[in-house]
């Protein structure tokens, strides 16, 4: 019995997708990218890191391990040679360095593909999709931000008079872990001083997976610990 792989290219989904359809490449083209952004498993391999040209030999990194756009047409990918034309952003607790990736491949899981797009298949054959990634993350920014009810008090006339209360104390830990990483990135050789130094605040707070004004004052720091700013 010929092995076949549950995961297949983007052109062997699209055209598996007509075959079983009917419809045209453009419909099943626009088809497979709404299922990409509502969360099709996927993987992908990554080739070069957009802001500091380093290079990943051989690391594959899952859906989870990446922000999808939420919005994906299929003039954003090369359906050739099955990868997205412009970077990606990697997430910083997958790899090192995270930011934007430029994906030498990805491919798709067959069942997901299979229980989106393809008519007539059962649960049995096909699991159906995961959450979309929206949902997931909406939900869980709900939750963060659900206070319990015994947490709920009742301000005094005092209090309210008073205004808002304010922070207690300085939270410091955010920051030095950032410029901890910072250091350890310039170390290993992942960033040097000048690539770091003119990174957008965007692309340095996504990377580091923080505020934009956490990157910013980070960075000031470890380049004033450098004699560089």
């Amino acid at each position: 019995m010929t092995y076949v792989s549950q995961w297949e290219s983007l052109s062997e989904a699209a055209e598996r997708v007509m075959a079983a359809t009917g419809l045209s490449q453009d419909e099943v083209r626009i088809n497979i990218c709404r299922a990409i952004s509502d969360g099709a498993r996927i993987r992908g391999k990554l080739a070069t890191h957009a802001a500091t040209q380093f290079t990943a030999s051989d690391a594959v990194l899952e859906r989870k391990d990446f922000h999808i756009p939420t919005e994906i047409a299929p003039g954003d990918l090369d359906w050739e040679r099955s990868r997205p034309l412009k970077a990606w952003i990697v997430r910083r607790e997958s790899f090192r360095p995270a930011g934007h990736w430029y994906l030498e491949w990805i491919e798709l899981f067959r069942p997901d593909v299979t229980s989106a797009l393809c008519p007539g298949r059962s649960q049995a054959e096909a699991p159906a999709l995961m959450e979309p990634e929206a949902t997931r993350t909406h939900q869980a920014a709900l939750e963060s931000r659900a206070v319990p009810a015994r947490a709920i008090r009742t301000a005094s006339p005092q209090q309210a008079a008073a205004g808002p209360a304010r922070p207690r104390g300085r939270r410091p830990a955010r920051l030095e872990r950032t410029k901890a990483a910072m250091r350890s990135d310039i170390q290993q050789g992942r960033y040097t001083v000048s690539v770091l130094r003119e990174m957008l605040e965007t692309t340095l707070a996504t990377t580091y997976g923080v505020s934009r004004d956490t990157a910013r004052k980070a960075r000031n720091a470890v380049l004033l610990e450098l004699g560089e700013n």
